[in-house]
């Protein structure tokens, strides 16, 4: 049976963490955070509680992701999901969602502040 794909867009928890195996396989080891903005009754909008996927590229990938993002970036990856049990250093059994990628891209959002409207750009 063949692992789903999955389609997460999410901000990196830390800077990718590049490394090559003992056989000379690139692989870049990162951590997403996704959440889902909510609109209160007032309004305004909060941020909803926060999922977290492992993220693991290889070879050519692993390397144009570790000298393309950064903490703190929003990116989408499509990749292969997998849910693995471990323990942790404490001896408490933990689970983690990993997303093997296939594709990874950076997520550009317009800035609110800089947003253009319809009479100051002739283009839209």
């Amino acid at each position: 049976m063949a692992l789903p794909t999955i389609t997460a867009q999410g901000n990196l928890v830390f800077d990718p963490d590049f490394s090559v195996t003992s056989t000379g396989i690139s692989v870049c080891k990162m951590r997403i955070a996704c959440n889902e903005s909510k609109k209160a009754q007032d309004g305004s909008w909060t941020d909803g509680d926060a999922s977290y996927f492992d993220v693991v590229a290889w070879r050519g990938l692993a390397e144009a992701a570790t000298d393309a993002f950064r903490k703190g970036q929003p990116i989408l990856v499509v990749g292969k999901v997998r849910v693995r049990k471990y323990e942790d250093k404490n001896g408490v059994e933990r689970t983690a969602v990993e997303i093997t990628a296939e594709e990874i891209a950076a997520v550009v959002k317009p800035n609110k502040a800089k947003e253009t409207t319809p009479e100051s750009d002739p283009w839209l």
